[in-house]
């Protein structure tokens, strides 16, 4: 969890100081790092927050995201958001994880976004 922020009371208000900025660049560079189309592609949105950025993408044609983030709250609204992509199975989980734990085995996700979230982890060597 952030040691800026607490997300779970903040995520009622996000969505309204924030939005996705440069999705389309995003899509973009999944396509030409993936060497895929943008329909072929499986991200994992890393610290999702309430899912501006998967939302943005998927609209603009990503194949599949998984998402996850440390606060309940903030993954909430995502599924809120997210409920048309989740049905369909664009949106391949949701998952409560606290970073830099990544739960998932090489190779599953064909690229890993982190927007707006590595300041707020601890050094993996840090006293708690």
């Amino acid at each position: 969890m952030s040691k800026y922020e607490n997300y779970n009371s903040t995520s009622r208000n996000y969505d309204t100081q924030r939005v996705p900025v440069a999705s389309d660049t995003i899509a973009a560079m999944l396509q030409f790092f993936t060497s895929k189309q943008l329909k072929d592609i499986h991200v994992l949105d890393a610290g999702c927050g309430t899912g501006n950025y998967s939302s943005a993408l998927l609209e603009g044609g990503l194949g599949h995201v998984t998402m996850i983030d440390a606060s309940g709250a903030m993954l909430q609204q995502a599924r809120d958001k997210l409920e048309d992509a989740l049905a369909d199975g664009r949106v391949k989980q949701m998952l409560e994880v606290k970073l830099p734990e990544i739960p998932f085995p090489d190779n599953t996700f064909d690229a890993v976004m982190f927007n707006m979230v590595l300041h707020h982890l601890e050094p993996l060597n840090s006293k708690k």
